[in-house]
């Protein structure tokens, strides 16, 4: 007889309480428990409705107001559609600066993070986990960010794999850990992986979380020559 509370658990998920045996407990039956599977997405659906609900408020709120249009970004070959996936929130963030001409780094941060989406294994009906990688990105893919940070971590070790350093990394920023998150993105973005452009842009944003704005103009310097970040980056310096 299970001696705790799916709904309790939940709750605390979406909270982030769980403590490291419940942690367990919900990783265990995200993979075995459909039913449970289904209820973790259905809610997290209705709280990303309500996010994107306020996020299209805010958007509409601030294109009120007379502002330039930022310009836009050349091609980036295979990392186009990473940028456009910032489109959207890059508007916000630059209309937001355009009315507030000063912002605290927690503004700033929160105005300009978004997670990267997952391009590795995008999970499907019958392959959610077959295979450490899958597993790491379902959960990720879950917003299971404490069980994906330990899934990549594993991967990483494991294999080396630069991605994993990435995914981990942002996972720890989705949990509050932003001194793991550091140490990982550091790592990856001093390498010539694929992943590191991503990588210096998340670790500005963890210095910016952190309150350390000279760290994280150092990051933002470094990609002025990524396209695919270049136009953000940019914004964001400006900004600080």
């Amino acid at each position: 007889m299970e001696s705790f509370d799916k709904d309790d658990l939940l709750g605390k998920f979406f909270n982030g309480k769980l403590d490291p045996e419940e942690q367990q407990t919900f990783d265990r039956l995200l993979k075995e428990d459909a039913a449970f599977r289904q209820q973790v997405t259905f809610e997290r659906n209705v709280r990303k409705a309500i996010t994107l609900t306020e996020r299209a408020r805010l958007k509409q709120e601030l294109q009120s107001f007379r502002v330039s249009k930022p310009s836009t970004t050349g091609r980036a070959g295979r990392w186009t559609l990473i940028a456009a996936s910032f489109a959207g929130i890059i508007l916000i963030s630059y209309l937001a600066i355009s009315r507030f001409s000063e912002q605290s780094a927690e503004n700033l941060y929160t105005s300009y993070y978004q997670p990267y989406p997952n391009m590795i294994a995008p999970v499907s009906r019958g392959n959610e986990a077959d295979s450490p990688e899958a597993e790491a990105f379902a959960s990720y893919d879950m917003e299971n960010y404490a069980g994906s940070a330990r899934l990549f971590d594993q991967l990483y070790n494991s294999g080396k794999a630069g991605y994993a350093l990435l995914y981990a990394g942002i996972s720890y920023l989705e949990t509050g850990q932003t001194d793991k998150a550091i140490r990982r993105l550091k790592v990856l973005s001093n390498t010539e992986n694929d992943f590191a452009p991503a990588a210096r842009w998340y670790l500005a944003l963890a210095y910016l979380k952190d309150g350390n704005r000279q760290a994280a103009e150092e990051a933002l310097r470094s990609l002025t020559n990524h396209t695919e970040f270049s136009e953000q980056a940019r914004q964001l310096l400006e900004a600080l």
